[in-house]
């Protein structure tokens, strides 16, 4: 069983004022969806550069602290997310300056 919807008739363009008003109208529904799509790429792309700079700055924070700490040849676990190498190295950031400040106190590690 299938639903069909009924077919609208096409109305009679039966003269020249007919035929433009429905030009008019085309153009309207045209013009109206242009700039609606106008607006949400927009919004999106405003969206899109606030996300993206509130993410660099902590990101590349941490992705250089990444690279930092692994040598070149190291693996990092698999076994951990990004998140948790996050937190060592913040961990191994505080490590290295508590013995900063031991070393300045005159204090050998």
């Amino acid at each position: 069983m299938s639903i069909t919807k009924p077919i609208t008739p096409i109305p009679c363009l039966t003269t020249d004022a007919d035929y433009q008003s429905l030009l008019g109208r085309i153009s309207q529904v045209y013009t109206a969806g242009q700039l609606r799509a106008h607006q949400v790429v927009n919004a999106q792309a405003d969206y899109g550069t606030a996300l993206l700079a509130s993410l660099s700055r902590g990101n590349s924070l941490r992705s250089r602290q990444f690279c930092l700490a692994y040598s070149k040849g190291a693996k990092p676990s698999h076994l951990l997310r990004w998140s948790h190498h996050v937190e060592l190295l913040k961990v191994a950031a505080l490590e290295s300056k508590v013995s900063r400040h031991l070393e300045r106190m005159g204090f050998k590690p």
